[in-house]
C-alpha cells in the first residue's frame, strides 16, 4: 500500500493536523484504502490524497468543499440516496462525526515524512502473535498447560494443572494417584521469575502427570512440537538427568533399538546439556554445556519434530531462535539416527518434574506447557511464540523482532527546545531601579535596545480586579477593595498577592486551568456517555494539589504513577497519590467497542496525546500510524510509551456492549469507611510491537518500553546518564520511571512547559506562542533568555508553582497597561516587548459564572464534594449493568440553581450547560492549551434571558434594596462598587436615578404594586450592570 507515500503538504492548521493524524488517516487506511487505493481502484476512486478525493470517480468528486455535507463520500458512509461505503459493515457514529468535520474543515491533508517503520518488509518481521488455540492450531493441539489460569492464591499448592487443549489431560501430583508415583505437587507464584507472571514453582520433588488412560495423540515415528516456557535453576543434589517435561516412555526395561520417548531433559553428566532424549542414548541433543547459560533465565524452548531419524529431524528453537543440534567429530553416531517409534506407558501418561522415582526432578517455575501433534511451521512456530513472548515479557529472536534505537540527525537534535536548560543572567539595564524583580530587567532591556521607555503602571484599583480574577477567578470585593486602597505601605501588593495566593480560591482557579489540559470530565462519550461517579475526586485531587502547593513535579508523577510509589505512613497520603492516578481514567472510552483491545489501544492513544502535549509540549500521537511528520518523533516512540501505557489495565470486565471500568474501595484503616476511587490497574507489562499504518492486525517490530529517543540524542552524556530508565524486562509496566524521567530538572521540557503556560495565563500569550507545542512546527520562544531563566527560577524554587505566580504578578511587568491601552505605545511599537504585552481579555465562562453568584450574594463559597457524581448517578439510566448511561440534558434545572464554584458543575461529554458552552468553556474530549474567546449573538442573548442570569440580577437587586438605610444614590454606589469595583461617575448616578423613576412609572407596569415595580426598576438597572463590557472584561 503507497497511502503513506502518497500524501503532499497542506496549510492546514495544527489542529486540523492532529484530527486528521488521529481520526481521518486510521480511518480511511482501515475501512477504505482495501478498495480504493493504488492497488485497487474501485469505481476509478482513489482515497489516498486531497486531489484524489477532488478528483473522485466515477460518480463524481468524492468531497465537495463548497457544500461539504452533501459530499459523495459522507453520503456513503451515511448509507443515503442509494450509497453504501464501506462493504463490510457502516461505519460508528463517531467516525462519520470525525469525517464531516474533517470535510467541514476542507479536508486538509498534511504531508507525512517516509519511515522505516512504515515500511519494513513484511519477511524482516516476525509473525503477529497466535495463541495455541488458533483455529488452524486447534486440530493438532494435544495439551495447553498455563499457570495464568489457576485460580490460586500466591503459595497455594497446585495438586493439579488443568489443560485448556479441549482434551481434558490435566497434569496431577503422583504421590499417592500413579502407581509408583512420588511427586509432590508445585505450588502456585503469583510473580514468578517470569519476568513476574504466573507460574508453577517446581521443586526437585515436584511431579505431575497425566492419566494413562487419556494419552495425547501422538505414537510412533510421529511429528511433533513441545514449547515450554520455564526458568530453571541448579540446586544441590542435582541428579544426573533432569526431567523436564516427557511423552512416552524413557526408562523401557532394555534398549529397544529406537527411541520410545520425546522426553525434555538436561544432562548433567554433559555439564548440562539440553537433550531431546528418546531413552537409552537414543537421542538429539544440543551437546556438552548448551543449557549451562539459561538457567536463571526465562525462556521459551520449543522443540519440533518431522518423521525420520531423531537427531536429523529435530529442531530446537530457544526464544524463537534455531540451534543447532551437536554432532560429533566423527560424524553422528548410529543410535542418533534411529527412528523413533513412539509408546505410552500404561502407569503415567505425559509428566513434569519427578513423577516417579528414577525421574530426575528440576527446580524453577514453569508458566505453560503446549503439545501439538504436528510439526508446526516456522511462520506458526515463531506466530505462538511471539504470542507468548508478550505474554511472559521475552523477545522472540531478537535481532529480527525487536526495533533498533533510531538514529537523528544533527539538525533534528539542534531544535531549541531539546536543548538543556540554560544558566541565564537578567540582562543589564540603564535604568535598573525601575525593575521590581529580575523580569522587569529583560522588559526594560527590549525597550531600551529600541530607545523606548516602559508606559506608566495601572493604578491600584486595576491591578487589584486584574490580580483577583487571575489569581481566583472571582473579582474583589468592595472590603478588599477598601483595604488594599488605603495601604500605602511598599508591601501592599505582596501582602494581596500572598492572600490570594493562599486562598483556597487559587486552587479552584488554577486548578480548572489543569483540567482544561487533560479534558477532564464525568461521563465517557461516545456510545453511552456513561457516567463516571468516582472522576469528581480526581478534580478535587487537582484543586487540592494548587491550593497545596504539591511541587510541579510530585504533581505529575503522582498523576501518572501515584499508585506505584512507596507507600508511606499516612493512609490519606496514600490515598491521595491513587486518587491522582485517575488522570489516566478521565479520557473518552469506546464502552461498546466490540474489540476490547482497541479499546484499550484508543485509551492509551488518548494517554499519550494528552501527556505529550500537556506535561511536554509535544503531539506525540501523531506518530501512532508513521513517523511525526514533522518532528523527529518516530512511531517507535510512539509504540515505547504505548508499552508503558497499555500494561495498566482502565477495564474491570468486558461486558460486550456495556465494558466497566475500574472503581474499587481504598481502606482507611480502621472505624473508617473506605474510599471508592476510580483509578487503573497494573497488569502484565509489555513491549509494543509497531502498528504499521495504526493496524494492530499489521504488525512491525516489537519496541523495548521506553521514552522518546530524540531527547538523550540531543543530550550532553552527562546529563543524558542521571535521567530515569526503564528497563523493558522489567517486572512492572514503567510507569513510574515514565514519571520520573518527564519530571526531572534534566528533562528540558516539562519545567518550560509549564512556566509557559503559566506566563500565558498570565498575559493572554505565551512566551512560546503555541503552549502545547514546543516541536518544530510551533512557534520559537519570542525572548529564549526569559524562558530558561524564568524556568531556572522555578526548577530552584521546588517546583513551586505559587512562587512562580507570586514572581510575575509582582513584576512591575505584570503592572503595566494591557495592549488595547491608549498608554500602551511603546509595547505596540517594538516585536521584542511582544511577551510582554497583557491582553485585555474577557472572563472566562466559570468567571463568568462565578463573578454573577458572587456579585449578587448567591455564591456557596464552600468546597464541592460528590455533589456532581451524585446527581448525574441518581439522573442516570439503570441498564442492568455496572455502567449507567448519562440522562442529563444541557438545560436540566440543576445547573441554574446550583451555587458552587463553576468548577464543581457536573461536566458531561458533548452536553456541556449552556453557561459553559456559550462562553468558550473547554472541550472535555480534547487538550484545551487555549480556550478560544468567541463573541455571538447567542452569548448577549443569555445573558438577556436565560433564567440563571435573570435570577442573578434580582438576587443582587434584593440584596442593593436590602440596605434600607442607604438613599437610592448610595444604593446605585453600592451597586457600582459590587459589580465593577468603583463608584460611580457623575453622569452615570444622575442617569441611573432618571433611569430607576423612569423604569417604575413606565405604562407597563402601571397596575403593578409599588414594592414590585421598584425590585423591578433595580433589577433592569443590575442586570445592565452584569451584561456591561466592564463587568464581563477584566483590564
Amino acid at each position: 500500500m503507497l497511502l503513506l507515500a502518497l500524501i503532499t503538504l497542506s496549510t492546514a492548521t495544527s489542529a486540523d493536523d492532529l484530527h486528521f493524524e488521529r481520526r481521518i488517516r486510521p480511518l480511511l487506511i482501515e475501512r477504505c484504502c482495501k478498495c480504493h487505493s493504488a492497488e485497487q481502484q474501485k469505481g476509478g476512486l482513489l482515497l489516498d490524497s486531497r486531489a484524489a478525493l477532488l478528483q473522485g470517480g466515477e460518480t463524481g468528486p468524492a468531497i465537495d468543499p463548497a457544500n461539504p455535507d452533501n459530499s459523495l463520500l459522507l453520503q456513503a458512509v451515511r448509507q443515503e440516496n442509494g450509497l453504501e461505503m464501506p462493504p463490510d459493515g457502516k461505519l460508528t457514529n463517531e467516525q462519520i462525526q470525525a469525517l464531516t468535520q474533517w470535510i467541514r474543515q476542507g479536508a486538509p491533508w498534511p504531508g507525512t515524512a517516509s519511515t522505516e517503520t512504515a515500511t519494513t518488509a513484511a519477511a524482516d518481521i516476525i509473525p503477529a502473535p497466535l495463541p495455541p488455540n488458533s483455529s488452524h492450531l486447534a486440530g493438532s493441539l494435544q495439551l495447553w498447560l498455563k499457570a495464568d489460569s489457576l485460580q490460586l492464591a500466591d503459595n497455594d499448592t497446585v495438586p493439579i494443572w488443568p489443560d485448556h487443549s479441549g482434551h481434558g489431560r490435566d497434569l496431577s501430583a503422583t504421590k499417592g494417584v500413579r502407581e509408583g508415583g512420588t511427586g509432590q505437587p508445585g505450588s502456585f507464584v503469583q510473580h514468578s521469575n517470569l519476568r513476574g507472571r504466573p507460574a508453577v514453582r517446581f521443586s526437585a520433588t515436584t511431579g505431575l502427570a497425566a492419566s494413562p488412560g487419556n494419552p495425547v495423540d501422538i505414537r510412533g515415528d510421529a511429528p511433533l512440537t513441545i514449547t515450554i516456557v520455564m526458568n530453571l535453576q541448579q540446586f544441590a543434589g542435582q541428579p544426573s538427568h533432569s526431567s523436564v517435561f516427557c511423552i512416552g516412555d524413557p526408562a523401557h526395561a532394555a534398549d529397544p533399538g529406537r527411541p520410545l520417548a520425546a522426553l525434555i531433559e538436561i544432562d548433567q553428566t554433559q555439564q548440562s546439556a539440553l537433550d531431546f532424549a528418546g531413552g537409552w542414548g537414543h537421542d538429539a541433543t544440543l551437546g556438552p554445556g548448551s543449557f549451562q547459560t539459561l538457567f536463571n533465565k526465562p525462556v521459551i524452548l520449543t522443540v519440533v519434530r518431522t518423521p525420520g531419524p531423531i537427531q536429523s529431524t529435530t529442531r530446537f528453537h530457544i526464544n524463537g531462535r534455531h540451534v543447532p543440534a551437536h554432532r560429533t567429530a566423527t560424524g553422528v553416531p548410529d543410535n542418533h539416527s534411529s527412528i523413533p517409534d513412539l509408546r505410552h506407558r500404561s502407569d503415567i501418561g505425559m509428566f513434569l518434574g519427578k513423577a516417579l522415582s528414577w525421574c530426575g526432578g528440576i527446580q524453577g517455575d514453569i508458566g505453560e506447557v503446549v503439545v501439538w501433534n504436528s510439526a508446526l511451521s516456522d511462520a506458526d512456530r515463531l506466530a505462538v511464540e511471539s504470542y507468548l513472548g508478550e505474554k511472559y515479557g521475552l523477545w522472540i529472536d531478537e535481532d529480527r523482532s525487536v526495533a533498533k534505537p533510531a538514529a537523528y540527525t544533527e539538525s533534528e537534535k539542534r531544535h531549541w527546545a531539546w536543548q538543556p536548560l540554560r544558566n541565564i543572567t537578567p540582562p543589564a539595564v540603564q535604568n535598573p531601579s525601575w525593575a521590581r524583580n529580575p523580569i522587569d530587567q529583560f522588559l526594560l532591556a527590549a525597550l531600551e535596545s529600541d530607545g523606548l521607555q516602559p508606559p506608566a503602571e495601572i493604578d491600584k484599583r486595576t491591578f487589584l480586579r486584574r490580580v483577583t480574577f487571575d489569581l481566583t477567578g472571582l473579582p474583589p470585593t468592595p472590603a478588599e477593595l477598601d483595604a488594599f486602597l488605603a495601604d500605602h505601605s511598599p508591601q501592599a501588593c505582596d501582602t494581596v498577592v500572598d492572600r490570594l495566593l493562599q486562598s483556597r480560591h487559587y486552587g479552584e482557579r488554577w486548578g480548572r486551568h489543569w483540567l482544561d489540559l487533560v479534558r477532564y470530565a464525568e461521563s465517557t462519550a461516545n456510545d453511552a456517555n456513561a457516567v463516571m461517579g468516582q472522576a469528581w475526586r480526581y478534580r478535587n485531587y487537582v484543586i487540592n494539589a494548587f491550593n497545596d502547593d504539591l511541587p510541579w513535579d510530585q504533581f505529575l508523577i503522582e498523576q501518572l504513577a501515584g499508585d506505584l510509589l512507596p507507600p508511606t505512613d499516612s493512609v490519606a497520603v496514600n490515598t491521595r497519590r491513587i486518587i491522582a492516578t485517575g488522570y489516566l481514567m478521565i479520557g473518552p472510552k469506546a464502552l461498546a467497542e466490540t474489540d476490547k483491545e482497541q479499546s484499550r489501544l484508543d485509551i492509551v492513544d488518548d494517554q499519550i496525546d494528552v501527556t505529550g502535549r500537556a506535561m511536554l509540549g509535544l503531539t506525540l500521537a501523531c506518530a501512532r500510524c508513521h513517523d511525526h511528520k514533522f518532528d523527529p518523533i518516530r512511531a517507535t516512540d510512539y509504540y515505547a510509551l504505548a508499552g508503558i501505557l497499555r500494561s495498566t489495565e482502565p477495564f474491570q470486565n468486558e461486558v460486550r456492549n456495556a465494558t466497566m471500568w475500574w472503581e474499587f474501595p481504598v481502606p482507611q484503616g480502621p472505624g473508617t469507611p473506605p474510599v471508592m476511587v476510580m483509578a487503573p490497574r497494573e497488569t502484565q507489562p509489555r513491549n509494543l510491537r509497531v502498528h504499521l499504518r495504526g493496524n494492530r492486525f499489521t504488525l512491525g517490530k516489537i519496541v523495548p518500553r521506553g521514552t522518546p529517543g530524540i531527547i538523550a540524542a540531543a543530550m550532553p552524556t552527562t546529563d543524558n546518564s542521571n535521567m530515569p530508565v526503564i528497563d523493558p524486562h522489567q517486572n512492572s509496566s514503567g510507569r513510574l520511571e515514565l514519571a520520573r524521567w518527564i519530571a526531572s530538572p534534566r528533562n528540558p521540557l516539562t519545567a518550560r512547559v509549564l512556566t509557559n503556560r503559566v506566563w500565558q495565563l498570565h498575559f493572554g500569550t505565551g512566551i512560546v506562542a503555541t503552549p502545547d507545542n514546543f516541536g518544530t512546527r510551533g512557534d520559537p520562544p519570542a525572548n529564549p533568555d526569559l524562558l530558561d531563566w524564568l524556568t531556572g527560577q522555578f526548577i530552584q524554587s521546588g517546583w513551586s508553582v505559587r512562587q512562580l505566580h507570586r514572581m510575575i504578578v509582582l513584576s512591575r511587568t505584570y503592572r503595566l497597561p494591557n495592549l488595547q491601552s491608549e498608554t500602551a505605545d511603546n509595547l505596540r511599537s517594538t516585536r521584542k516587548s511582544s511577551v510582554f504585552r497583557i491582553r485585555r481579555r474577557r472572563l472566562s465562562a466559570e468567571e463568568l459564572r462565578d463573578a454573577l453568584l458572587l456579585t449578587s450574594g448567591q455564591l456557596d463559597a464552600d468546597p464541592g464534594g460528590s455533589e456532581s457524581g451524585d446527581f448525574l448517578i441518581s439522573k442516570s439510566e439503570d441498564i442492568n449493568a455496572l455502567i449507567r448511561p448519562n440522562r442529563v440534558a444541557a438545560d436540566d434545572e440543576f445547573y441554574t440553581s446550583f451555587r458552587k464554584r463553576s468548577v464543581y458543575l457536573p461536566i458531561v461529554r458533548n452536553m456541556l450547560p449552556d453557561v459553559l458552552a456559550l462562553f468558550d468553556a473547554a472541550d472535555p474530549n480534547g487538550v484545551t492549551a487555549v480556550r478560544n474567546e468567541t463573541t455571538v449573538a447567542s452569548q448577549g442573548l443569555f445573558l438577556l434571558n436565560h433564567p440563571f442570569v435573570l435570577q442573578q440580577a434580582q438576587a443582587f437587586a434584593k440584596r442593593v434594596t436590602a440596605e434600607t438605610r442607604l438613599s437610592d444614590q448610595q444604593r446605585i454606589e453600592l451597586a457600582h462598587q459590587l459589580a465593577l469595583g468603583r463608584s460611580a461617575g457623575a453622569d452615570e448616578l444622575s442617569d441611573t436615578l432618571n433611569f430607576l423613576i423612569g423604569f417604575q412609572n413606565s405604562p407597563e407596569l402601571h397596575d403593578t404594586p409599588l414594592a414590585e415595580r421598584q425590585l423591578a426598576a433595580w433589577q433592569a438597572l443590575c442586570q445592565t450592570l452584569l451584561c456591561s463590557s466592564e463587568f464581563l472584561y477584566v483590564e
